[in-house]
């Protein structure tokens, strides 16, 4: 196709546009990969955790309503800003929601809850984020052995890093 359509200015932009895509999720793939051996950086900001929760939401493809066969429902009962660092919170959130959503198949139900957690012993808040998914679930032994295992996924198209990441 490039060679016959070269001249033409729209496919050129279509053309430049791909190739930009690509490397921008070339570099993602690169960082992903090299986040696993290294400590993130943790930045914080004050983060409205419910416009994080929907935006990881959206990345992981979930609406709230029945959609796909899919039934996802988010609860927040954070009514102020917590100080996060949104991007590495924003990726650890919306993979678990990815890993929920490919768990459960073509039909089921996905809750996504925060709450402030107030103990008073180390911290004066914990912020608690729950991901249930109706899924088939974990053995303990693949939980222990397996879960975190770099580069290892079940998953025919999966890295093997995501996980790891959220850990980390």
């Amino acid at each position: 196709n490039a060679r016959r359509h070269l001249a033409n200015p729209e496919f050129q932009r279509d053309a430049l546009a791909v190739v930009e895509r690509t490397v921008t999720n070339l570099r993602e793939l690169m960082n992903q990969v090299a986040s696993v051996v290294r400590v993130p950086e943790i930045s914080l900001q004050p983060v409205i955790v419910r416009d994080l929760l929907s935006e990881a939401a959206s990345a992981a493809g979930l609406t709230l309503a029945l959609r796909d066969g899919i039934a996802f429902q988010l609860v927040c009962g954070v009514d102020h800003p917590v100080p996060l660092d949104r991007g590495q919170m924003l990726r650890v959130v919306s993979n678990l929601l990815t890993n929920a959503r490919e768990a459960i198949g073509s039909s089921g139900s996905i809750e996504l809850d925060a709450v402030l957690e107030r103990d008073g012993v180390k911290y004066p808040e914990t912020l608690r984020i729950v991901v249930r998914d109706t899924g088939l679930g974990m053995s303990e032994d693949f939980v222990r052995t397996s879960l975190f295992r770099p580069f290892s996924s079940t998953k025919s198209a999966g890295l093997g890093i995501g996980l790891v990441q959220c850990k980390s």
